[in-house]
């Protein structure tokens, strides 16, 4: 609310990178997507469990709460071809990162297959 504020009074031409995770932990998904829409030309996707920035992989990685059938039924909303980016923090003690994102892209595709 105070980014749109601030872009409302200057007029500064400035898109917006929306972080589900961020969005998360600031009152919802959706309801974030709704104030930021008519901005938003990035997706960062991650997960966590509302309270700490924990960039978990969307549907893959234990300790996420986003629901995402509604996360995603609501980012589908946004223009063809917005860019979708996993956001996973670095860790020493996640085994094979990149096959982490690709099972969360997997699983992501599906729930837009069946929405």
């Amino acid at each position: 609310a105070r980014l749109n504020l601030l872009l409302e009074t200057t007029h500064l031409p400035i898109s917006y990178c929306f972080n589900t995770g961020a969005a998360h932990r600031a009152g919802g998904v959706v309801s974030e997507l709704e104030a930021m829409r008519q901005r938003v030309r990035l997706i960062h996707l991650s997960d966590n469990d509302g309270q700490k920035d924990s960039r978990l992989a969307p549907l893959v990685e234990q300790g996420g709460t986003i629901d995402w059938q509604k996360a995603v039924a609501a980012l589908r909303t946004l223009p063809s071809g917005t860019p979708w980016v996993m956001d996973l923090i670095e860790d020493p003690e996640r085994d094979k990162p990149t096959q982490i994102a690709a099972d969360s892209f997997s699983r992501l595709e599906e729930l837009m297959a069946h929405d």
